[in-house]
């Protein structure tokens, strides 16, 4: 016998129209209910006065008056303005090409690292002179024609160093850039004894920046007041000690292990020259390198590439999106500043880097300077790139191993709401005005 009734399996997949009606009854009478109806009628649990402002939901795909959708977009401060005061007008939304400045730096070769404070610039190359110090007019104040074998330019919040990471390297310091009122070094700040060497240099709080080393008793701070280093014991004991970074209010986290491995802050108490680990996130992950910056709200982390991010506002651990990369190296190399974070996969400046303006949601590849692209790192409203001499990939067909380009931050009068992707079809996120 033919019939045209269908099972429920036969019918064609929702298109994710909240108008669409369902079939609803009750004894006497058979009625009609829209899914939207079937939304609005569901109450929203009231604590502390329901929903707050900022907070992020998944949602139907609709319209909803007192949301915006998590899609990126722009909007003006006067449609919400105690969510854009939480999210901020600060934001970057990118750079700008036309900007462009390629120049030759004052030091010598291939130009490793290039870093911005208050105007003066510091750059290290890779032949003589090795490192040079500018002031904001490009007249050299220091220059090191001696090879000291540095590898790293590292920039704290309140200094920038020139680092030989190994045991027996050197550590020098350039400090009072952010004051107008530098001083310049004549020797090194700190020197390895032979053993377990520094990894990298971290604001840990207001007065100290950390030497941070992968022992598990004792860490060496420099004093910013004296310029003196300082032994801070460890209040808990941690085991296998890798990557470390710094964010916005002092805050310092690394990634290690005791009994957990995770993300952890590692807190010091200057006027008792002790430090803590306290767990923020547990994460069954290798050791790699973590970024974040003087003026980042974001930590992220991850093994052998970005893949979480730690929101120190909201203490939210959310999976970012991870740009196509070679890892030649096994670890990334990256900086971060704002909402912006720059990523190279190959450290050794051949393969291709990748910007992120919405904190690690989306991704676009950046330009090679000339032939590789070292180092980006960024200042005020300035993004600087390092790389090898020449034209290369120059808008203004301009050569040099150094080059700026202004960064692009949205009106004050506007601000950007959250980018957040859905995987659940017909849904997707909203955040509360």
């Amino acid at each position: 016998m033919t019939t045209n009734r269908k099972r429920p399996s036969d019918l064609a997949v929702w298109d994710g129209d909240l108008s669409a009606n369902l079939h609803v009854h009750k004894p006497g009478a058979s009625m009609k209910v829209s899914l939207q109806e079937i939304v609005d009628a569901v109450p929203v649990q009231d604590v502390g006065g329901g929903l707050a402002t900022g907070d992020i939901v998944l949602k139907p795909a609709g319209s909803y008056p007192d949301f915006f959708e998590c899609d990126g977009s722009i909007k003006s401060k006067s449609m919400a303005p105690d969510l854009a005061e939480l999210v901020g007008s600060e934001q970057i939304v990118g750079y700008s090409a036309d900007s462009e400045d390629r120049y030759v730096a004052p030091c010598g070769g291939t130009l490793l690292f290039a870093e911005s404070m208050g105007g003066y610039k510091v750059y290290l190359g890779n032949a003589a002179p090795y490192l040079v110090l500018t002031d904001a007019a490009g007249n050299v104040l220091f220059s090191q024609d001696v090879n000291k074998s540095f590898t790293r330019l590292i920039k704290t919040k309140r200094a920038i160093y020139a680092a030989n990471l190994t045991s027996y390297g050197e550590i020098w310091v350039f400090t009072g850039l952010d004051t107008g009122t530098p001083v310049i070094p004549n020797n090194y700040i700190y020197k390895g004894n032979g053993g377990l060497p520094v990894v990298d240099i971290v604001t840990c709080s207001e007065n100290f920046d950390l030497f941070a080393s992968i022992t598990s008793l004792t860490q060496t701070c420099l004093d910013l007041r004296t310029l003196t280093t300082v032994t801070v014991k460890n209040v808990t004991v941690m085991s296998n000690h890798s990557a470390i970074t710094f964010s916005a209010d002092n805050r310092c986290f690394r990634l290690c292990r005791n009994d957990v491995y995770g993300l952890y802050e590692y807190i010091v108490d200057e006027p008792q020259k002790t430090a803590e680990y306290r767990l923020i996130q547990e994460v069954a992950i290798g050791y790699n390198t973590l970024s974040s910056g003087a003026e980042c709200r974001k930590v992220y982390f991850g093994e052998k590439k970005p893949q979480y991010s730690y929101d120190i506002e909201t203490g939210a651990v959310e999976l970012i999106s991870t740009p196509q990369l070679t890892y030649a190296s096994g670890r990334y190399f990256s900086t971060a500043y704002k909402n912006a974070i720059w990523v190279n996969g190959d450290t050794s400046g051949n393969g291709s880097s990748f910007l992120s303006f919405d904190y690690g949601k989306t991704w676009v590849q950046a330009k090679l300077m000339n032939s590789k692209t070292l180092y980006v790192s960024f200042d005020d409203d300035k993004m600087f790139i390092s790389g090898d001499l020449g034209a290369g990939n120059s808008a203004t067909m301009r050569s040099g191993n150094v080059q700026e380009n202004n960064l692009i931050r949205i009106s004050e009068d506007n601000f950007i709401v959250p980018n957040i992707r859905s995987v659940e079809e017909g849904y997707k996120y909203y955040v509360k005005k």
